[in-house]
């Protein structure tokens, strides 16, 4: 339940910039003072000094949740790490103990730090939590796909993205003001359409890959934004 983060801070994996933002909303929404890490290409050059072979976004995460402490000055002891609870792909069964060897490894107090084990449904805090995620992680992927389905053929480059940004906001608005997510979702689809665009006829283009790989624009290096200045979709 959400007491276990009672005067703690939760931070939260940053694969996805869309969907995590929902979910940061979501908890803070139940009193949770959770918080999406950031990355650079400099942060996730510094967490593979720690690799040895593992999952790579394991180390990314360790290390932006470290930046993260450091910048905004909070206590390690008061700190915890959310981490799936998971035996899928990549051995993300073994993540939430790896991660605090990584953290007893950096020492300097981080070996302080709670690593929260927790289900990708957020059902492990409450049943209404999870249905809210769920529709975060809907929304989000819905968003992703409407602005790779749109953003090829705008005729005022620029614009997608700029209906992206607003309807991120529009969408967090309605998660945390409790308005009608139908009313939300109807200002957004009508946003998206009124893009002005000229269809042509491009190859479709599919990434495979973890949650970092498809979904995180700086640790594909922009790999979207390329397929489509090539000519792609």
């Amino acid at each position: 339940g959400k007491d276990v983060f009672a005067g703690k801070t939760l931070l939260l994996p940053n694969w996805d910039w869309i969907t995590c933002g929902f979910i940061e909303t979501i908890l803070r929404k139940d009193g949770i003072d959770a918080r999406v890490v950031s990355e650079s290409p400099d942060s996730i050059h510094r967490s593979m000094r720690f690799n040895t072979g593992q999952c790579i976004p394991l180390n990314i995460i360790v290390q932006n949740s470290i930046d993260y402490i450091e910048r905004h000055g909070l206590d390690p002891a008061r700190t915890v790490v959310w981490s799936m609870n998971s035996k899928i792909a990549c051995n993300i069964g073994m993540f939430p103990h790896y991660t605090k060897y990584l953290l007893e490894s950096f020492g300097r107090g981080y070996e302080n730090i709670g690593v929260y084990m927790g289900d990708i449904t957020f059902v492990d805090i409450a049943v209404p939590t999870a249905v809210q995620c769920y529709l975060g992680f809907m929304f989000g992927g819905m968003l992703r796909k409407m602005s790779c389905h749109v953003r090829p053929y705008e005729k005022i480059p620029g614009t997608t993205d700029r209906v992206l940004l607003q309807s991120v906001k529009i969408l967090k608005d309605a998660f945390n003001s409790g308005r009608s997510k139908e009313d939300a979702l109807a200002e957004v689809t009508g946003l998206f359409r009124a893009i002005d665009v000229a269809r042509t006829e491009r190859p479709k283009v599919a990434i495979f890959g973890d949650l970092y790989v498809r979904d995180n624009d700086i640790m594909n290096q922009g790999l979207i934004k390329t397929i489509e200045a090539n000519g792609g979709e």
